[in-house]
């Protein structure tokens, strides 16, 4: 019931196309039931005629008849495709407007809490209430408006033939529904057990599903060793589900009798009223025929149509609380002044630290700084030391735990234009141009052109703009520093004041990797703020200042030179490098 009102209430909430499309969708299952029963009534005037034509003066009426029973037949058809048509049209007219209150949800969600495991988890889990409440409103749909009716109108048909037809159909129908009970009860019970199983069967199933990892264990030898897992782990998975629905077979067993017993109960009070003379043989060949199709239809809602909701309830819940739930709402820094970009600016830190949620220890501890425009600034240090972190927080992506973030121009708050590239890019199956002018809708072709023309260097590797950036669409492969260079124009072809760089070599040589530094420093405009985010240190070259982190904190801060005459962690650091640079 909760669940219903929860599918209610969004229902409601629907824009006024969707609330028509409702209503129609609800009156065609309606009609569908209206139609069935009528074609059950006109079967029996039918059936009656048939009974009755051997006389030569009943051909006229039995073609009548016959032609009524052809167009109520044709009506059933005709009804129960347009029902389908209609409800396939409203689930997907659904499906969009869900999807677009998760896309709007999601628009509003704090970056920092993509790390947040919980958060991911709701997401998807969210993601997946999407087709759930879709396809339970429509399951709604199907209960309130077609197997109800028409429910209501057989019991008004049985009663009508003989009101003990009327006191066998909870023989029929209760012990159908405690069938589905006893089994989801079984089911669920099974499923809370038995989930981390689940789970590694599944990885595993995984594993050797995917073609590209299949095709690594294939050559390094390792196919074997994964295999047996799977099996092992799908075995034992498969035998403990083989037990439980041996148990419900049992259970079963003893509720289908009790069901079957209602069904001969109802076929014995028939046989008997016709016998007696109260029903005729048009009326038993109509009651028996509906008897059947009850039973069948009792089944399929409870086993389809319930089963379905009850399935989807608890992820209709997350959905419904995810988009109403405030707590992961954006934090917002996007206030202040426009930047004149032929004045300096300046980004101040003060004492800001961070954490990630459901954590406990902070990973940013008291930073306090001062950047100003035009400055390259390269944040290096040991993995875990909160270089990109730090990166986030200066982009607007996390907001900081303790302390404050500014940015000035003339002693007034400004705000600040940002873009980046991330080391865990993404790799859009796109064009080359859709790659890079995914972030700015106004980018021209030849623009576009020009840039990929400096960043690859045309003669050595020539790109064609229209070609696909992926072999499964007839398009071609790039290595991994070929796409670094794409996901730096992605970045740089929009207006902005602050950029970072996350780990923008990766995949370049040493040699390659300074003449990369080189060419982003000619390519950034010279009033906007460079942040490098590495741990190798060809970009100190470019750099006008270095920030030395450890532990969420900066312990060492100034020019290449100064900390190298300090003698200090980064100095060590460096020389460890530095062959790989000279």
């Amino acid at each position: 019931m909760k669940t219903c009102i929860t599918l209610l209430k969004h229902v409601k909430q629907m824009d006024f196309f969707r609330k028509r499309e409702f209503f129609i969708t609800a009156i065609s299952y309606f009609f569908n039931a209206l139609v069935l029963y009528l074609n059950i009534f006109i079967f029996e005037i039918f059936l009656d005629t048939v009974i009755s034509s051997n006389k030569m003066n009943m051909l006229d009426m039995f073609l009548k008849k016959f032609c009524l029973f052809v167009i109520s037949c044709t009506l059933v058809q005709v009804f129960d495709g347009l029902n389908v048509i209609m409800l396939n049209r409203y689930m997907k007219s659904c499906v969009e407007y869900f999807h677009e209150k998760f896309l709007n949800k999601m628009a509003r969600i704090s970056l920092g809490y993509y790390d947040d495991k919980d958060f991911i988890d709701l997401s998807n889990a969210a993601l997946n209430g999407v087709n759930a409440t879709s396809l339970s409103i429509i399951m709604v749909l199907s209960l309130c408006m077609f197997y109800v009716p028409y429910l209501l109108l057989v019991v008004f048909f049985l009663f009508d033939k003989s009101w003990s037809f009327v006191l066998v159909l909870p023989a029929i129908i209760v012990p159908i529904f405690f069938s589905h009970v006893i089994r989801n009860n079984y089911f669920n019970r099974f499923e809370n057990e038995y989930a981390d199983e689940r789970s590694v069967r599944d990885y595993f199933l995984n594993l050797v599903a995917d073609n590209r990892l299949y095709m690594e264990m294939r050559f390094n030898n390792y196919d074997e060793f994964i295999s047996s897992k799977t099996k092992r782990y799908n075995n034992s998975f498969s035998l403990k589900r083989k037990k439980l629905e041996t148990e419900l077979v049992k259970k079963d067993v003893l509720l289908n009798i009790m069901s079957s017993s209602g069904y001969v109960f109802s076929i014995i009070i028939l046989v008997l009223n016709t016998f007696g003379g109260d029903i005729s043989l048009a009326e038993f060949a109509t009651v028996l025929m509906l008897i059947n199709k009850l039973f069948s239809m009792v089944e399929q809602s409870i086993n389809s149509e319930w089963q379905t909701i009850f399935d989807n309830s608890v992820l209709i819940d997350i959905f419904d609380k995810f988009l109403n739930d405030e707590k992961y709402c954006e934090y917002k820094t996007d206030f202040g002044y426009a930047i004149d970009n032929n004045k300096k600016f300046t980004i101040n830190l003060e004492n800001v630290s961070y954490k990630y949620p459901n954590t406990n220890e902070n990973v940013l501890n008291g930073i306090s700084i001062e950047i100003t425009s035009g400055e390259r600034i390269a944040i290096v240090g040991p993995n875990g030391a909160g270089k990109t972190t730090l990166a986030k927080v200066l982009l607007g992506l996390y907001k900081p735990l303790q302390g404050t973030m500014h940015a000035f121009q003339d002693n007034k708050e400004v705000l600040v234009k940002k873009t980046a590239s991330f080391q865990d890019f993404v790799r859009y199956k796109f064009t080359l141009f859709d790659n890079i002018a995914i972030s700015n809708e106004d980018l021209t072709f030849r623009a576009a052109e020009n840039l990929m023309d400096r960043i690859s260097e045309k003669e050595k590797c020539r790109l064609e703009l229209n070609r696909m950036m992926s072999s499964e669409f007839d398009g071609i492969e790039l290595s991994s520093g070929m796409w670094q260079k794409i996901v730096l124009a992605r970045a740089i072809c929009k207006e902005y004041n602050l950029i970072v760089l996350d780990e923008p070599t990766a995949s370049l040589d040493p040699l390659e990797e300074e003449k990369h530094y080189r060419l982003v420093n000619d390519l950034i405009d010279s009033n906007a703020i460079v942040i490098f985010v590495t741990h190798r240190l060809a970009s100190v070259k470019i750099s006008t200042k270095i920030l030395y982190m450890e532990d969420g904190k900066i312990v060492e801060q100034g020019t290449h030179e100064d900390l190298i005459q300090q003698g200090g962690k980064y100095a060590s650091m460096y020389f460890k490098q530095q062959t790989k640079y000279e």
